[in-house]
């Protein structure tokens, strides 16, 4: 007995296939075809691969560039690996992290120390963010406190004076890597950075928003967020 497979009829009946069809002719109307041709469908040429290795991931952040460059189409780019550091000894954090790197065998041999990525950003950029998270603020003048906590329990998301106080030294940090980026990758073909990380339940998600905004906006190359969850994804060559 013969038993017969199931069937999509997405693929058989007609008119199934006919409602496929004015469903493409509807993206198209709309543009969504361009929207689709991503610079991850075409193949790259000599460009490079920007990582910020900002944060402690697991090295998930090393690894999935180094998994891009195993594909054809980003075969001939080459990854640059940016990392925060100090003046007074910025050879010697290179070579420390470029000597983990070999151990590591992922091939990247060109590491860049930012000790300006410390600085504090430029009066324009930080007031370019006070008018980007400007729709999401309290409006807090002339308030009580009770009045202020009623409005935050309807609303957490948004952002309260607080808030800033708080994640001042942050939300700096964020503006100022923007300005790092425009600097040292601007012709780059993709920016792979660490995600920010920050507290459940304690940074407004409006806020955190506002940082992935601010770092990415305005860039040619698309920026590639990764969230590693500290657990090692990398292990050491042992002889």
């Amino acid at each position: 007995r013969k038993v017969k497979a199931h069937v999509n009829l997405g693929f058989e009946d007609p008119e199934a296939t006919l409602v496929l069809e004015n469903k493409r002719e509807a993206f198209r109307v709309v543009g969504a075809d361009k929207l689709l041709e991503t610079v991850f469908q075409g193949k790259q040429k000599k460009k490079n691969i920007d990582i910020y290795w900002l944060y402690d991931d697991g090295g998930l952040t090393l690894l999935i560039p180094y998994l891009l460059t195993r594909r054809k189409r980003w075969s001939h780019c080459k990854v640059r690996v940016f990392i925060s550091g100090q003046i007074a000894n910025p050879e010697q954090q290179r070579e420390e992290i470029q000597f983990l790197l070999n151990k590591f065998r992922l091939g990247f041999n060109e590491v860049v120390v930012l000790p300006e990525i410390k600085w504090r950003p430029e009066e324009n950029s930080l007031k370019e963010f006070e008018d980007l998270i400007a729709p999401f603020r309290f409006n807090e003048a002339q308030r009580g406190q009770e009045a202020v906590e009623e409005m935050r329990k309807d609303a957490p998301w948004k952002i309260t004076d607080e808030d800033l106080r708080v994640y001042k030294k942050k939300t700096e940090q964020h503006i100022r890597l923007h300005e790092v980026l425009q600097d040292h990758s601007r012709n780059a073909a993709l920016i792979v950075m660490s995600l920010p990380v920050v507290q459940k339940e304690t940074c407004p998600s409006a806020l955190y928003m506002a940082w992935l905004e601010t770092v990415s906006k305005n860039l040619h190359p698309p920026v590639a967020f990764i969230r590693g969850n500290q657990q090692d994804v990398l292990t050491f060559y042992c002889q």
